[in-house]
């Protein structure tokens, strides 16, 4: 079967309300969680396990948020694995209110009983469950707030940036960042759709969360070198975690990059799984020549190289196999396996606007 390239229609709903503050007065971590191109175990781990048994919790089991914490503990070992079962259970459970999100309806309560008897909330609801029954079992657990990219945002543009709460706790190992309620609904072939939790707010590293999430204080960015508002503002438009791809940007961190030479290289830290492409446009069309990959272990250097002077918008993709399950046949080869590939799908994950020089130092007009 020839492979057909196709993408999937992902839509998006992300908790963006406005939130009260809070003192947070001790300095939990002297040092950085993850360093600048480090990975974390935990990021890449499999939960299908602690996710099932989560999922099919019985009623039984929720008499209330500290029996329901103990409940899941039994299909967990470490601390990672605990609050897996807890966040898995809240975004299987609760449901993301978004007509009060828009000012349509009355804002549900953010406490946590509430939320727990109710199965509605905003961010702020979903965060203080987290931490009623990540406390519960032992596990010190926080609230973080702050501000989140919305997902047209803009560089500079402050308009687009809303109030957040989201979660840390810690492991054994350190600091983990969660933030719940963000989800995607991915379409069947059917033209249905189904539901399914942004794995990669769960345990995802600082460096990467920095470029959506910009907390209040300082000390939770959990950086070496901490990004300024300004920073913050003008960084790069990062969409990778929504779709659950890992990649730590090394080079180039401003979504406005200024060269005087037309070939532009960039380097990124990136999961064994995923698959990176670039689209580069410029000149009034797509250049599809212009970039070119080269990797080494984790590191992935793109080389783009640029006809003339002049704007151009770059777009870092992200590609993911699309498979179905094989029908029966009299055809021996289509049944070899339960599944085959069909296609596969990709996605922005980042987008830079880059602006080529020319010898005068002025960018020359794009035709």
């Amino acid at each position: 079967m020839s492979t057909i390239t196709t993408m999937k229609t992902i839509r998006f709903y992300i908790a963006l309300i406005a939130a009260g503050c809070t003192i947070l007065t001790a300095s939990f971590f002297p040092a950085p969680l993850f360093s600048a191109n480090a990975t974390d175990a935990s990021t890449e781990r499999d939960f299908s396990a602690i996710d099932k048994y989560a999922v099919a919790t019985p009623k039984s089991a929720e008499k209330s948020p500290e029996k329901l914490a103990a409940y899941l503990m039994r299909a967990a070992t470490t601390d990672v694995e605990k609050a897996r079962a807890i966040a898995r259970w809240i975004t299987s459970n609760v449901r993301y209110d978004i007509t009060a999100a828009s000012g349509a309806s009355e804002k549900p309560s953010n406490n946590a009983d509430s939320v727990f008897a109710t199965r509605r909330a905003l961010d702020g609801g979903f965060a203080n469950l987290f931490v009623r029954m990540m406390r519960s079992i032992g596990i010190e657990t926080v609230n973080i707030y702050g501000v989140q990219k919305s997902f047209g945002y803009m560089p500079v543009d402050t308009t687009a940036l809303k109030r957040r709460v989201w979660n840390a706790f810690r492991s054994k190992e350190g600091w983990r960042l969660v933030d719940l309620p963000i989800y995607t609904e991915d379409e069947n072939s059917d033209g249905s759709y189904k539901t399914k939790y942004a794995d990669a707010f769960f345990c995802i590293p600082p460096e990467q969360l920095i470029y959506t999430h910009l907390p209040d204080e300082t000390k939770w960015q959990m950086l070496t070198t901490p990004f300024t508002r300004e920073q913050f503002l003008q960084s790069v438009q990062y969409f990778g975690a929504y779709y659950g791809c890992r990649v730590t940007m090394l080079t180039h961190r401003d979504y406005a990059v200024t060269t005087q030479n037309r070939t532009l290289t960039m380097e990124f830290d990136v999961a064994d799984s995923a698959h990176l492409g670039a689209r580069v446009y410029g000149c009034g069309k797509e250049l599809r020549s212009a970039a070119k990959w080269t990797r080494d272990g984790r590191k992935q250097t793109l080389t783009v190289k640029f006809p003339i002077a002049g704007a151009y918008k770059l777009e870092l993709t992200s590609s993911e196999d699309i498979v179905r399950a094989n029908v029966k046949s009299n055809d021996s080869k289509i049944n070899a396996a339960a599944t085959s590939l069909v296609g596969y799908a990709v996605k922005t994950i980042a987008e830079y606007g880059v602006t080529v020089e020319g010898k005068s130092g002025k960018s020359m007009a794009a035709r």
